[in-house]
């Protein structure tokens, strides 16, 4: 009885391991061109997701200002992967800088974002705007 109780309060304890995805950069997906596979998706402090270019002519970074104070800069090459670990808890803008403009833009949130007023005061395109206003609805408010 004793090792039972033992192994279990020993798997609580035991630390969660990150977990790892993937979004793709797209020419088109549903009728949309160059877009990202996901507009929105929400990971926990510590995973990591690869922004793969599984088609040329895209990167991944982050738009000035669209990301929680204290994050590593995301800067990926044009027709390269890039992977990112999410180690700040917010709300993070990533776009494809060629095709920002026609609104090529993904919304992460990590854990409780704590910088949503500050993203929903950026200064965005027109398209980009109403992108990442309709994704951050589906943001712990």
């Amino acid at each position: 009885m004793r090792i039972v109780i033992i192994a279990a309060l020993l798997s609580l304890a035991a630390p969660a391991t990150a977990a790892e995805s993937t979004i793709e950069m797209l020419n088109s997906k549903d009728g949309e061109n160059q877009v990202f596979s996901e507009k929105f998706t929400k990971v926990a402090k510590g995973d990591t997701v690869t922004f793969k270019a599984s088609k040329p002519g895209h990167n991944a970074e982050f738009v000035p200002g669209g990301f929680p104070q204290g994050a590593q800069e995301l800067r990926g090459q044009v027709g390269r992967d890039v992977a990112y670990r999410f180690d700040v808890p917010g709300i993070y803008l990533i776009r494809c800088a060629p095709h920002y403009g026609l609104g090529m833009v993904v919304v992460v949130e990590v854990e409780t974002p704590s910088n949503l007023d500050q993203i929903k005061q950026l200064s965005l395109p027109g398209k980009v705007r109403a992108v990442v206003d309709e994704q951050l609805k589906k943001a712990v408010m």
